[in-house]
């Protein structure tokens, strides 16, 4: 007969299992979705290929929400509807300035990540939404800041 402790360890390792598996659904899901947004943020024909190379220098972070902060769903999921905006102010300051599309996207995106927060938005409303993108903004520059 099984002791309980046994019976605990099971049911941990099941549950692990669980949250394993939805973890890989969630980053499967995530990753899909972030495929699309080069296209999306093109304004120019040049935007494409810097968009595609910006969106690898994001993937890592979101592997690691997923991942290791094993954060739920719906959080991961505002925190990509963050990453989203701040790629698109990005390819709109490379549109904008030229010596911005000269930097690589791992510099361009460090350039305008700090402690506080990210670029100005122009796409939230002040108070919450810019919050949150600023949180989102604050956790990318620690993330990159720490594996530098």
């Amino acid at each position: 007969m099984p002791s309980i402790k046994s019976h605990l360890s099971g049911s941990r390792q099941s549950h692990r299992g669980l949250q394993t598996a939805a973890a890989t659904v969630t980053l499967s899901k995530a990753l899909r979705l972030m495929n699309e947004w080069p296209n999306t943020w093109q304004i120019d024909d040049g935007d494409l290929r810097y968009g595609q190379d910006l969106l690898e220098e994001l993937k890592p972070f979101v592997m690691y929400l997923v991942g290791v902060q094993k954060l739920s769903r719906p959080t991961v999921r505002r925190h990509l509807d963050n990453l989203f905006l701040l790629g698109g102010e990005l390819i709109s300051l490379i549109n904008t300035y030229d010596e911005d599309r000269r930097c690589s996207p791992a510099r361009l995106l460090d350039n305008n990540l700090s402690a506080e927060g990210g670029p100005l938005c122009k796409h939230v409303q002040p108070g919450r939404q810019q919050q949150q993108y600023d949180a989102t903004c604050k956790q990318l520059y620690a993330f990159r800041s720490g594996r530098s």
